[in-house]
């Protein structure tokens, strides 16, 4: 595997421990974030895996705000 695709694993596995992990804090569900934020589930997993299409990082924006993570 090229180094820049480890990278790439590694960050997005790193986005998707600590949103994950602020779900957990919050005692949010995926579906219950999906509601709050208006879209569906299958986006919100898209955009936790690390989707880079521009739909999972306007997403991923939108869960930061929401767990409180822009800091």
């Amino acid at each position: 595997m090229p180094v820049e695709e480890a990278n790439l694993k590694k960050a997005s596995d790193s986005v998707e421990i600590a949103i994950k992990y602020q779900l957990m804090v919050h005692g949010i569900k995926q579906k219950d974030l999906a509601k709050r934020i208006h879209t569906t589930p299958a986006q919100i997993s898209r955009a936790i895996k690390g989707g880079n299409d521009p739909r999972s990082v306007e997403i991923r924006m939108m869960i930061y705000r929401e767990l409180g993570m822009n800091d």
